[in-house]
């Protein structure tokens, strides 16, 4: 059995998501979904709430953002190596929506809401086939402030919503299994910037889920009977780290982060970014990156590509993307991905100074 997902994805967003950095599943952020999900050191970003909130204490402090819900139009297929079975599915989901603007002297506050996570994994081995699909949000705010004029700090805190739902088909003898996770966490992450120098910018950042708030399953078995079974699941916390540098060249700005996170001993994954933004006039940019991510049960690439348009107080942003899945586990099946991605920001206030 093959699955391969194509998914169109339209983000139209002036400030977005929040938190795990270069270990998100999907493109996200501003610039950073076009940058491979690079951007622990980006400075004055609209992604920064989620990849370093220290990059929006280097944004114009004057500056006001209201942020628009994208959404994400997507087409699904599965099929069988045999060709005996094919469906497709058209979906619509809301992306993000939030608000940033300088607070007190030297803060700027960001509010927001993201869905940032929305991906399907298949396996298959001699007695069942299963699907996988898993989703997350998180709503919540960031902080952001100077503590020289060269180096930052911020922070975000936040509730993490996610859910995972598997359909396992057993063949012999023929039975189903339905198995629905949700949890809600408590999400904390800090951040730090240093602009070493003119050329050179480093940045870390740290994600901690650190506190379950509400956790349960259920499982449905259907056989001759149905059967329902209630339970909690794990609540093991998510403790991640991402290191970023940024080298600022004379048309060039490349961005190169690595992430590690773990879950527990036996459930870790790590990701290397790379991203390029060439500026190639006072109108026009282009910009382009590579993402690998490894887990315990899966890897994943991502490619992705746009081209950013500049205006006095807006600028927008259209690329292309393109990401596999590959399971680790024997049976695991490939899907791959592919989109059109878009983001935009306006300026809608100016605070006099």
């Amino acid at each position: 059995m093959r699955f391969v997902t194509i998914t169109i994805a339209i983000f139209s967003n002036i400030y977005f998501q929040p938190a795990q950095g270069s270990l998100i599943s999907s493109p996200a952020g501003h610039f950073e979904a076009f940058l491979g999900n690079a951007g622990a050191a980006l400075e004055g970003s609209a992604g920064n709430v989620l990849f370093n909130p220290a990059g929006l204490a280097f944004a114009a402090d004057k500056k006001s953002f209201l942020s628009v819900a994208g959404t994400a139009i997507g087409y699904s297929e599965l099929g069988q190596r045999e060709g005996l079975k094919s469906e497709g599915q058209l979906n619509s989901r809301p992306l993000f929506t939030g608000y940033s603007s300088p607070y007190d002297e030297n803060l700027r506050l960001s509010l927001f809401y993201s869905e940032f996570s929305n991906y399907t994994q298949y396996t298959q081995t001699s007695s069942s086939d299963s699907e996988i699909t898993y989703e997350r949000s998180l709503v919540g705010l960031s902080y952001a402030g100077p503590i020289s004029n060269k180096t930052a700090w911020g922070f975000t805190v936040g509730v993490d919503f996610q859910e995972k739902d598997v359909m396992t088909f057993q063949k012999t003898p023929v039975a189903s299994e339905k198995d629905f996770q949700q949890q809600m966490f408590f999400y904390v992450q800090p951040g730090l910037m240093w602009q070493v120098s003119d050329k050179y910018t480093t940045g870390l950042s740290i994600s901690w889920r650190a506190l379950n708030l509400d956790s349960e399953g259920n499982t449905i078995t259907s056989s001759v009977t149905n059967d329902l079974r209630r339970y909690s699941p794990d609540r093991d916390p998510l403790l991640g780290v991402t290191m970023g540098q940024g080298w600022n060249m004379e048309r060039w700005k490349i961005l190169a982060d690595l992430s590690y996170a773990f879950e527990s001993p036996q459930d870790k994954f790590w990701s290397l970014s790379l991203g390029a933004h060439t500026y190639r006039g006072s109108e026009m940019d282009v910009l382009f990156g590579f993402q690998h991510m490894s887990g315990a049960s899966y890897f994943r690439d991502l490619g992705s590509i746009g081209v950013n348009f500049k205006q006095a107080h807006y600028q927008s942003t259209m690329g292309l993307y393109f990401q596999t899945f590959n399971g680790h586990e024997e049976g695991a099946l490939t899907s791959s991905e592919f989109g059109v991605i878009f983001s935009a920001s306006f300026e809608f206030w100016q605070k006099d100074r």
